[in-house]
């Protein structure tokens, strides 16, 4: 258990202990996020919750690679044509706008959606598919500890519910939180 507590102890001083010139955003940067995230589809004006987890990897200062995740917690109502799931995961590239300890993005991530509906009111029988996606996000990060960072992205993502009947699963979602970031590599100077 000392152990332990003198770990977290080491972690926090070394994540609250760095020089004002010390580069955060740079390659080997490794980022992680999880949050809520609602959304909103616009075939049915219907608001949709999901856990959102990322985790990022920066090639240098202005591109970066990520695998994004949303797990479909709700929907307002289970209605004939809606949605009981929608999980997606993304996987793409983003380019990078750096100054200091700010960080304006945008990036494209293809993807696939994981969905059910449900087919009529009162039947019990749901269509699953696993369906194609693009999407395009938006963002900015303000990293201000070595070890943490805030972030706010927008993503709008565009696909259908391919198996019959079709549906379309054009939706923008919007995440905020705290991020948690580690430099792997180290600077040479």
């Amino acid at each position: 258990m000392e152990k332990l507590k003198l770990a977290i102890v080491l972690l926090f001083i070394s994540c609250f202990s760095f020089a004002q010139n010390d580069e955060l955003i740079r390659s080997g940067l490794l980022s992680v996020r999880l949050t809520y995230s609602p959304s909103y589809l616009f075939e049915n004006n219907t608001s949709h919750y999901y856990l959102h987890g990322n985790i990022e990897g920066y090639v240098n200062n202005k591109i970066s690679i990520a695998g994004e995740g949303y797990y479909f917690l709700a929907n307002g109502s289970i209605n004939e044509g809606e949605l009981q799931y929608n999980h997606s995961a993304f996987f793409g590239a983003s380019y990078h706008f750096t100054r200091n300890k700010n960080d304006f993005y945008m990036g494209i991530q293809p993807g696939l959606a994981f969905t059910k509906y449900q087919q009529a009111l009162n039947s019990p029988t749901f269509t699953r598919g696993v369906n194609p996606l693009f999407s395009t996000l938006i963002g900015y990060n303000l990293y201000f500890y070595k070890c943490f960072h805030f972030f706010i992205q927008g993503r709008l993502i565009l696909g259908e519910h391919i198996y019959y009947p079709t549906h379309n699963l054009n939706e923008f979602r919007l995440s905020a939180g705290l991020g948690f970031n580690l430099n792997t590599l180290k600077i040479s100077h």
